[in-house]
Formats: C-alpha cells, sequence, structure tokens
C-alpha cells in the first residue's frame, strides 16, 4: 500500500481518478445537484411558456367571445350587408334608416378626403367644429342618430315612393357637389343636424 504522503503526491486527474462513485468529495456531489436543479429549470421553462401562452389565448377568445356578444346586442355586426343607396331601400324603416347613416359615412369620408385641413369634425375626439353655438357639444355620433330623423321630417309629406327617390337624390348631390369641391350644402346640412334635438339610440 502507498503511503498517505504518496498519494498527496498525486496530480489533480490522478486525485480525482482515485475516488470512485461512491468515494466522491462532498464539494463535488454539492456540483452536481447545482447541474441537476440548472437541468430541471431549464426543462420546465418551455412546459411553464406553452402554459402561459395557453392561458393567454383563453384570456383572448373570452374577450373576442364579449365583444362579439356586446356587438350583436347593439346591432352594430360587422357581417351587416352594405345596403344599395337606391330609392327602394330609403324607406321610413329600420333598413332605410341604416342606410341613411351608411351614407351619411361614405360624405364625412369624402368630405375629409376633399378638405383635409378643414375638417367638420375632430379627428380625435370627434366633436363638431362648426362655429356655431348649436355645435358646441356635438359629436359625429349624435349627429348621425339625428340623421334618420332629419330626413324623414324634410320629406314628411312625401309617400313612400317619393321620400326614397327624395333621400337617395340629397346624397347624390351632395357627393356630386363635394367632389366639384363645392362644401356650402354639406355643412348647411350638419348645421341642421345640430340645431336638432339630441336622438336616443
Amino acid at each position: 500500500m502507498k503511503s498517505v504522503d504518496e498519494a498527496k503526491e498525486r496530480t489533480a486527474d490522478g486525485w480525482r481518478c482515485s475516488f470512485t462513485s461512491q468515494d466522491m468529495p462532498l464539494a463535488n456531489a454539492k456540483e452536481k445537484g447545482k447541474t441537476r436543479k440548472r437541468r430541471a429549470r431549464w426543462f420546465a421553462k418551455p412546459r411553464l411558456a406553452k402554459k402561459a401562452l395557453a392561458k393567454a389565448k383563453a384570456a383572448s377568445k373570452k374577450v373576442k367571445k364579449k365583444v362579439k356578444k356586446q356587438k350583436s346586442k347593439k346591432g352594430t355586426s360587422s357581417n351587416e350587408k352594405k345596403l344599395e343607396p337606391i330609392a327602394e331601400n330609403f324607406g321610413r324603416s329600420n333598413q332605410g334608416r341604416r342606410l341613411i347613416k351608411q351614407q351619411m359615412v361614405e360624405v364625412l369620408d369624402l368630405d375629409v378626403t376633399k378638405f383635409p385641413d378643414k375638417p367638420a369634425f375632430d379627428a380625435d375626439s370627434g366633436k363638431c367644429r362648426l362655429k356655431i353655438p348649436a355645435a358646441e357639444g356635438q359629436t359625429w355620433t349624435t349627429v348621425v342618430l339625428k340623421s334618420p330623423v332629419f330626413f324623414e321630417q324634410e320629406y314628411a309629406k312625401r309617400d313612400r315612393a317619393q321620400y326614397g327617390k327624395s333621400v337617395a337624390l340629397h346624397f347624390q348631390t351632395l357627393k356630386k357637389q363635394l367632389n366639384d369641391q363645392q362644401r356650402g350644402p354639406w355643412l348647411k346640412l350638419l348645421k341642421a343636424m345640430c340645431e336638432m334635438p339630441d336622438v336616443t339610440a
């Protein structure tokens, strides 16, 4: 047998090789334990990420479902077909009123395109920018809600067929005027709607 002194003179490699797995120094055992823990954490990360992703997807589905339900309650579903602005569709009905609101949006878009430096409504707040007392506190939403009532009062004495023709012609004329850089009639219409009492949805 070799003496203790001889054993101590071994190189670092020889010293390590002289031990079995059972006789491994405590420091090395601790290091292996740390390595195992690091590996366990490393393998756990993808699993945690997958769980977080699944939770996020589930939450997103819930939000989408809620928004869809709210839209269907309000009758503002994006699946609603766009109505043709022909005289037959401008009736004193829910469909006719929806078409009037649809046309108001189209005319506003045209107005913004033709007069980008002087918008009738503020892009951020939606407030009306007309310099009249009646426009104070009025927004694009309140004006659009009033529009069907305005046309029904404007052409109250017309029968069903005449009413549809009159409203269709009114919007055709407004669009033509804006395309020809004639903004006066459109602003006059907005002024008249601002002066009307507010209408609830």
